[in-house]
């Protein structure tokens, strides 16, 4: 049986862990389990899939890794301080990935980091400006748009560049 052909992944998966813990109240274990889930999964996952994605790309396909992360994994961009767990597992993420474009740019693998907004999501909450419509229309937008030249690039939905 042949292998099915992986052209595109998307990373969307992710938890925030407990709100509102401060310094001096951190608890290892859920931190853990989000750094876990934000950023070593994901890796995990590409790691697993890479022998197909390479063979996709050296086969001449357009082939991108998308994930989803987050401006709070912005360190330049912290200006309000907590959220400790979420801010260091996208953080780690960021780094992870943008390490990820160099490495997979000769094999001609594209790769992004996404922030979806500020979404009226669970997560985001009904006071949040943007619809689910909105931000996943940005995002496929710029998924579809991705190039080479822009691989590694950490981008919101509407395309802005967010500093590291």
């Amino acid at each position: 049986m042949a292998a099915h052909k992986i052209d595109t992944v998307i990373h969307n998966a992710g938890i925030y862990g407990p709100r509102g813990v401060l310094a001096g109240e951190l608890a290892e274990e859920a931190w853990l389990e989000v750094l876990h889930v934000d950023t070593v999964a994901p890796l995990m996952v590409v790691q697993g899939l890479l022998p197909q994605l390479r063979q996709n790309a050296a086969a001449g396909h357009p082939t991108a890794i998308h994930f989803l992360t987050s401006r709070m994994g912005s360190i330049a961009d912290n200006g309000s301080g907590g959220n400790y767990l979420y801010r260091s597992a996208k953080a780690g993420l960021n780094a992870a990935v943008r390490s990820l474009a160099l490495d997979l740019a000769a094999d001609g693998i594209r790769v992004q980091l996404l922030h979806p907004g500020w979404v009226q999501t669970s997560m985001g909450g009904e006071q949040a400006p943007l619809t689910v419509q909105e931000s996943v229309a940005g995002l496929l937008e710029r998924c579809a748009e991705l190039e080479m030249a822009d691989s590694g690039r950490f981008v919101d939905w509407s395309g802005a560049e967010i500093p590291w």
